[in-house]
């Protein structure tokens, strides 16, 4: 906890660097393959309606997957969900949602209360209906919560973490997210990881400067 201050500590930006530059030229190639589609910023929801169509058939997601496939209308054992896959480690990412009171707030106290109430485990499936997240409780992830829509190794979306690290917005995340978003549409149209890296880098690395 030294020097982190309550928040995550970050470095220098490594947009360019040769394992970044390795992972995007492999995005590239699976797609001029025919194996991938082409990448897109709209999120896990596009990508479920992919799924579901059967145009693609294998995908990194979490566990709000298991409600939105099956509300998408694939059919109970259609799908599965498996460890993240080994290549020269087994790492993934995982993010948690949160919730905050203003500075601005008139009811400081009231807020709390509320926010103690909704994170309560009985009033997950009040706020969360229909597994389209993953609990942060241990204790709600059960065969019985999952018999409703599946997968059937529905431990896994828990048991991952095991294997993961959490990498928390930066300051100037907005401008991160839109250079992000415009540099890998670059890289997919030009094939050329490399330019569309060092292009994002020059990017970070102003939108960093303009945030301290």
């Amino acid at each position: 906890m030294s020097g982190r201050k309550g928040g995550w500590k970050w470095g220098d930006p490594t947009a360019n660097s040769d394992a970044a530059v390795e992972a995007l030229q492999y995005v590239i190639d699976l797609q001029k393959s025919g194996a991938s589609p082409s990448p897109d910023v709209g999120g896990g929801g596009t990508l479920q309606g992919l799924f579901a169509s059967g145009r693609i058939g294998m995908t990194i997601g979490g566990g709000f997957w298991a409600g939105g496939l099956h509300n998408a209308g694939m059919k109970d054992g259609s799908f599965d969900v498996v460890e993240f896959p080994t290549w020269k480690s087994n790492k993934s990412l995982f993010g948690a949602g949160g919730y905050g009171i203003f500075d601005s707030s008139k009811q400081k106290d009231l807020a709390f209360e509320v926010i103690k109430l909704m994170v309560q485990p009985e009033s997950f499936d009040a706020l969360w209906p229909g597994n389209v997240t993953t609990p942060a409780q241990k204790s709600l992830l059960t065969a019985d919560r999952y018999k409703t829509t599946g997968p059937e190794h529905w431990s896994v979306f828990y048991d991952q973490l095991d294997n993961s690290v959490p990498i928390s917005a930066p300051p100037y995340y907005n401008a991160l997210a839109t250079a992000l978003n415009q540099r890998t549409t670059q890289a997919i149209s030009s094939g050329n990881a490399k330019k569309a890296l060092d292009g994002l880098q020059a990017d970070i690395e102003k939108a960093a400067a303009q945030a301290s």
